[in-house]
């Protein structure tokens, strides 16, 4: 399983071809979902599961439109339109989803954009279907920072407030990522010595190990929704 570890799409093989017990992750959402998505699968043999990895960085669920890259072909803005197509390709056992970045919108907290957003996630979740296998939506962590400004706090606040009700509605899981970075407003900064999110919003290098530890445990168990949000 180790040689398919690296590779930035990396497919989850059919299950007859992994040892017995793997457990077979698609992280899908936005750039934070692509880092942690590569934290994950550099600790995944260790925690008998595969994954992949489908995060779409500089995007929004709802844009439609196209960016060029250099002088590659156009790809989409959107994190979401290949959503269907990847569970309905890949069929994981647990397809996590994490838009770290959707708080930055400044109307986060307003309760039209939080009903289309509810909405949006509601229409993808029924036309994936069984073949998303587990749905777990992450409570994603204050930033910190630069990425810390104005009334950001808040806006994750609202954030994940919706995803919880969204989850409910759903019969879907949360995985308590703000719970487990941020038990404190402050947030945990640093693990074995090296910043878990070294630009303040993204998951990466040797201090996001125990994160993707934590997380990779937790996907494996049954998940329960918080009982409450950050003041």
């Amino acid at each position: 399983m180790a040689d398919a570890v690296l590779g930035e799409r990396a497919r989850p093989p059919p299950p007859a071809d992994l040892p017995p017990g793997t457990t077979r992750i698609l992280v899908l959402g936005d750039s934070e979902a692509s880092f942690l998505g590569l934290a994950l699968r550099y600790r995944q043999d260790e925690a008998g599961a595969f994954v992949a990895e489908r995060g779409v960085g500089e995007c929004s669920i709802f844009a439609q439109g196209t960016r060029a890259v250099e002088a590659d072909p156009p790809v989409t803005t959107s994190c979401s339109s290949a959503w269907v197509e990847d569970t309905a390709a890949l069929r994981p056992d647990v397809t996590l989803i994490v838009m770290g970045g959707a708080f930055l919108n400044a109307r986060a907290c307003e309760e039209a954009w939080l009903s289309r957003y509810r909405a949006r996630l509601l229409d993808l979740f029924h036309r994936m279907g069984d073949g998303a296998g587990r749905i777990v939506l992450a409570r994603v962590p204050y930033p910190m920072g630069r990425w810390r400004h104005s009334d950001v706090q808040h806006r994750v606040d609202c954030f994940d407030a919706m995803l919880e009700r969204t989850a409910g509605v759903a019969h879907a899981d949360v995985l308590d990522l703000m719970g487990h970075v941020c038990p404190t407003p402050a947030c945990v900064a640093e693990s074995q010595g090296q910043p878990v999110r070294p630009d303040g919003l993204h998951f990466d290098g040797v201090g996001a190990e125990e994160t993707a530890r934590w997380t990779l445990a937790a996907l494996r168990r049954p998940l329960v929704a918080p009982s409450s949000g950050h003041p």
